[in-house]
């Protein structure tokens, strides 16, 4: 006799559907472009390492990932517990994070100063607290490696 070939799968419902509202409507395609603009890149540290050991990657990231999320691109590494005068206790690339800055990454805190040590970015505004005429901006020249008041 005859065998009966395979019987098709009843083709799905939500396949036709998502083709009809990504090819017709324009709103999720806008939708879709609006949320790639707005997303924000941060260089920031994301923790590695075991318990008690932490080790640290500088990647650039969507601000909405989690802290050891998804990564864009990985930046370097900081070892926290190699001694401070060490050479493998920061590594950076520092063409990729010139590149992700002039892009508008914002870097953390803990890492904007990193870079500042590293000598990638400027100091930031300093303001003179208490002096006669109220607050006022200060023009210090600070060295990039040790982080002291040059005068």
């Amino acid at each position: 006799g005859k065998v009966n070939p395979k019987p098709k799968p009843k083709p799905s419902l939500l396949k036709p559907y998502l083709r009809y509202l990504l090819s017709s409507s324009s709103i999720f395609k806008s939708r879709a472009r609006a949320a790639a603009a707005e997303m924000t890149v941060k260089i920031r540290l994301a923790r590695l390492g075991c318990k008690h050991r932490p080790f640290y990657r500088l990647v650039a990231a969507n601000d909405k990932s989690r802290r050891d999320g998804k990564q864009i691109e990985v930046l370097g590494f900081f070892d926290p517990l190699q001694g401070k005068d060490d050479e493998k206790r920061v590594s950076l690339k520092y063409d990729r994070i010139k590149y992700w800055l002039s892009v508008g990454a914002q870097p953390t805190d803990t890492v904007e100063n990193m870079l500042f040590r590293a000598g990638l970015i400027p100091p930031k505004a300093m303001v003179v607290v208490g002096s006669k005429n109220g607050q006022q901006s200060a023009n210090l020249h600070v060295s990039p490696i040790t982080g002291e008041v040059l005068n």
